[in-house]
Parts: structure tokens; sequence; C-alpha cells
């Protein structure tokens, strides 16, 4: 009877005692957290498009060194890891080992070289630090050729507040009209996001990140206005500031006309066409939240400037796949302190001696003091 007795207490002790060590792990589990000084860095590399192993080898060397250098909390592939959509588990753990070695939570977007396929997404998630994520399958916005929509919060070091929000989203590949760009599905599924966000803050907008493959239409109103050596419109608009190079002569010419009116031939930048800019950006301008905007797509293009109030700015490249130049391999670093997330400062590191590195700027576009 005693020993019926104890072995009672002790299945009571258990039951009291694993709810709540339970509640414990879940509450920090998988969530990303400022450091004790209150700062938090992101890391976002883009196009690998590893087709050799030689070329998963550079892409692991090249990350291993913008890891070292920007020393992140968090790590974004935005997109195109191969040029094939055929990424060999061996050659994933490879790649994602400069990452996963140190325990650095990281996460994935799909490029018009690899589109969604699930068992990538399933080998992906079976790293206990990746964050990809989907939209429900019950859900009135979910697609099933572009599930993988994800918005990743960024708690205070106190583990209470969401301070900033990292979104990551798929621009599809191409149709008739041109790449494909977001659907009228993923942008109110952003509102919503944005919404919710809002209102955990007490509403009030959480400063925002997103990452996509394929570039906004915009950008080409930010490049071809600016005032800075590396646009090549024929008049420039002086309108807006840029940093970075473009790297890229020999592109096809075509006839473009910026919001200021400036005629210019686009021979650069290839964004969403035109035909299939549904309005995220003006959404996002009146969501208030999103401060910056990430590209991939360009391998030889690190531009980055302030339009409209938001920044908009590419990742470079990492390793030789597919096309690539020695100016603009490398990954963008955005900084923030809780105290202060809005005014967070984007910089642009190279990853080889050839890659020289930007200055780091504001939210607002201005030189980082």
């Amino acid at each position: 009877m005693k020993k019926v007795f104890l072995v009672f207490l002790v299945l009571c002790a258990i039951l009291l005692i694993v709810p709540i060590y339970a509640s414990d792990e879940d509450s920090t589990k998988n969530k990303l957290f400022c450091d004790s000084n209150g700062n938090f860095t992101i890391l976002v590399v883009s196009d690998p498009q590893c087709d050799t192993k030689s070329q998963w080898v550079e892409a692991r060397d090249e990350l291993e060194t913008l890891i070292k250098r920007s020393k992140p909390n968090f790590v974004l592939i935005n997109g195109d890891m191969n040029s094939r959509n055929q990424i060999p588990y061996d050659m994933c753990e490879l790649f994602i080992s400069p990452a996963t070695s140190r325990n650095i939570y990281w996460s994935t977007t799909n490029g018009n070289h690899d589109p969604f396929v699930k068992r990538y997404y399933k080998m992906f998630k079976s790293y206990n630090t990746c964050l990809n994520s989907m939209v429900n399958a019950g859900s009135i916005y979910y697609e099933s050729d572009r599930p993988m929509n994800y918005v990743i919060p960024v708690y205070s070091n106190n583990k209470k507040n969401v301070i900033f929000a990292i979104y990551g989203m798929d621009t599809g590949v191409s149709n008739g009209y041109g790449y494909e760009g977001l659907t009228k599905k993923q942008i109110n599924w952003y509102i919503e996001q944005s919404n919710s966000l809002k209102k955990q803050n007490g509403g009030n907008a959480v400063t925002s990140l997103v990452c996509m493959h394929i570039p906004l239409t915009q950008t080409l109103d930010m490049f071809y206005s600016s005032n800075t050596k590396t646009a090549t419109a024929k008049k420039s608009g002086e309108k807006y500031k840029i940093f970075g190079v473009t790297n890229q002569d020999g592109a096809a010419i075509e006839n473009y006309t910026c919001e200021n009116g400036t005629f210019i031939d686009k021979t650069y930048i290839h964004t969403t066409a035109k035909e299939n800019d549904r309005g995220f950006f003006d959404v996002v301008l009146r969501q208030g939240d999103v401060k910056a905007i990430i590209f991939g797509h360009e391998h030889k293009t690190n531009i980055v400037g302030s339009y409209k109030g938001v920044l908009l700015g590419f990742a470079g490249k990492l390793s030789t796949g597919c096309y690539s130049d020695n100016l603009c391999r490398g990954g963008r670093v955005i900084r923030f302190n809780q105290q202060n997330p809005e005014k967070f400062t984007v910089s642009w590191l190279g990853s080889m001696p050839s890659s020289a590195d930007q200055p780091a700027i504001y939210s607002d576009g201005t030189l980082a003091k």
C-alpha cells in the first residue's frame, strides 16, 4: 500500500512539474531575442546558385567569412540556392554549416530558380535552427505553388515585447508578362500579419524588414532617378541618393519612365513585370511598418537607397554559380537596438578582398555616424 501511495505522489509531482517546464521551454524555443545589450544583427545573403561541388564550397567559405565579420543573430538566404532546383542534402549541409555550427537561426526565401518544393522545405526544416514556415493550408491566403510566406518576430531581451519583425516572401517565377512578383493573397496576408503585430504592440506599428527575391518595380525609380555615378540614365532626376555599385554591361534595353518623368533605358535592374505590380509597395506605405526591403536576383548589384522612406537594397551574391563578378560578392547587414529599433543601420560587407564594403546608412538613407 505504501508503494502504491509513493507512486501516486511521484506521478502527481511529475504532472505538476512537467507542464511548468514545458511552458518555459516553449516560450523561448525557435524564437529570436535581442542580446543582453539589446542589440540584434541580421545577415542577408542571396543567389549562391550552386551547380557544382566547388561552387557549394565557395558559397560556404563566403558565408563563413560574412558570419565571422558580421557576427549575426540571424541569417536569411534570399533565394536561388541552385539553378535547377536540385539541392543535394550533403551540399545543403555543407553550405549552411557556418550558421548551424554556431547554432545561428536561419531561414530561406524561394527565388525564380528554386520555386517551392515540399521535400526541400522538409529538408530545411530538419534543422532545428531553420525558421522557415508556411501559410496554413486552411487559410484563405494559402497558395499551393507559393505557401512559404512567413514573419519572424524579434523580441526584446526580457523576452516579452516584439520590437522588430522579419518577413520572408515568395515572388514566384515568370509568366507571359515577365516575373510574377507578389500576389493579391500574399499582400492581404502581409496586411493581416502587420495588423496583428501592431495590436500586440499597443497599436503601434512594429518596425519590419521584408526579404524577397525579385525586386519591386520601384527600385527602377530609385536607381534611375538618383544623382549617383552608378546610375546611367540619359537624364538624372537627382531625386534619390543611392550607395553601392552596379556592374552589369550588355543587358537588354527596355524603355522605362520614372515617377518623376525621367525617361531612361532599363539596362540593369530586372524587376517584377510592371503588369504584375499589384500595389505591394503602396500597401507597405499605408501600413507604416516596413522600413527596408532587401532583394536578391541581380548578381552584379549591391545598391541601396531610401525611396519614400523605405530602404530598397540588394544583398549581392555568393559564389561563382551562374554568373558573377568580383565586386558584388557579399551580404547585406542590418543592425538595431531594442531601445530605438526604427533607427536601424544597413551596411554591405564583401566576402572577397575585391568586394569593397559599403558604409552603414541609417533607415532614413543618411550615412550613419
